[in-house]
């Protein structure tokens, strides 16, 4: 199975990475075009899977993937060095250190990169220099988004609580708390006035940052499904929520609530 997944910007190809360190070079990045489903079209290798990382229970291996804009390089990284790689030549072109990537930014210019386990470095991209470290998380970092246009970045960590930062200065624009235990992921609404997280406690937030309809909205409240991942969908009107044990869709303007059909696998919940 897969650590993580990501379509190329045009929509042509899917990448999968497996679970690192425990698997390593060769074959452990694997590309399909998605209009020739069946076996993978190519491999790419990431021989620096880098070290065990385990934060929370649901984790069973690190793994990140991500396109650049113009599909020309795929980022990939385990809880070591982010290595950039020709999609075409499966050439490294570029490598950034650190605990492991979290986020690039829309525009390609800026990665999100794990300096240490509670600390967040943005990096430019084309120089490999660090323009900023974001320190605020009082225990290791789960996950960070950017926001549509760049300007912000949001990160979750075991600490409970969901930080924005500003990307040019490094400025802590927000502190949101309100998770009972780590939070495990986050995304921006298309406009970057809403944020959304999803927790441990298997509640699902979503945060008003303008504050026009107060500050948080419980989407779902907490249950004993745990939370896992979530992912917004591309026009910011519906949620897909990972649990434990179930898979939901949740519409944000109605809160209708469809689940889907799933199957358990190791301790998360996978479906297409």
């Amino acid at each position: 199975f897969a650590s993580d997944v990501a379509y190329s910007a045009d929509g042509s190809l899917l990448a999968a990475v497996a679970p690192l360190p425990w698997f390593g070079a060769p074959g452990n990045i694997a590309i399909w075009r998605v209009d020739r489903p069946g076996a993978p079209t190519s491999f790419l290798d990431l021989h620096e899977t880098g070290s065990v990382f385990i934060p929370t229970h649901y984790t069973v291996g690190q793994g990140w993937l991500q396109f650049s804009p113009d599909d020309e390089r795929l980022y990939a990284s385990g809880a070591g060095p982010t290595i950039a790689l020709d999609v075409t030549t499966g050439e490294e072109v570029a490598r950034f250190d650190g605990l492991g990537a979290l986020a690039l930014s829309p525009d390609g210019l800026t990665i999100a990169v794990r300096t240490a386990e509670d600390r967040i470095g943005l990096v430019d991209t084309a120089t490999g220099r660090q323009r900023v470290e974001l320190l605020g998380h009082g225990a290791a970092v789960l996950d960070a988004a950017f926001s549509a246009d760049g300007t912000m970045l949001a990160s979750v960590g075991n600490d409970e609580t969901a930080l924005v930062w500003d990307v040019a200065t490094g400025e802590l624009r927000h502190e949101l708390g309100g998770h009972t235990g780590s939070v495990l992921s986050v995304d921006f609404s298309a406009d970057g006035s809403e944020l959304y997280t999803a927790g441990a406690d298997g509640s699902l937030i979503a945060w008003d940052l303008e504050r026009t309809r107060g500050l948080a909205h419980e989407l779902l409240g907490p249950s004993v499904s745990d939370g896992f991942a979530l992912h917004l969908s591309p026009t910011g009107d519906v949620v897909l929520f990972l649990g434990e044990s179930d898979a939901r869709l949740l519409d944000v303007n109605t809160g209708e609530v469809t689940e889907l059909p799933s199957y358990q696998h190791i301790d998360g919940v996978w479906t297409v």
